[in-house]
């Protein structure tokens, strides 16, 4: 029987760990370069996790799709102001 090719446990808790980061530095600073940077490389990470353990980073991926969209609502929302435009 051949041996499945896999990634280690610990490379995975690393990638939870740092896709829990990017949903902590999201909420504290959206705008920051950090932030950006940390998910960009957590996406990508997460690809390739999908080719070898395709449910846990079904998981991960939601989790990544979601900080993404809070950014975009709250990029949106600074660049409107505090106030919506009045028609």
């Amino acid at each position: 029987m051949v041996d499945q090719e896999r990634i280690k446990r610990e490379k995975r808790d690393a990638l939870r760990a740092m896709v829990h980061r990017c949903e902590l530095l999201a909420e504290a600073d959206p705008d920051a370069e950090e932030c950006r940077l940390l998910l960009q490389k957590a996406s990508f990470r997460v690809g390739q996790l999908k080719r070898l353990h395709p449910a846990e980073a079904g998981k991960l991926r939601e989790r990544v799709v979601r900080i993404r969209e809070n950014l975009k609502n709250r990029s949106r929302q600074t660049q409107q102001g505090p106030f919506p435009a009045s028609q």
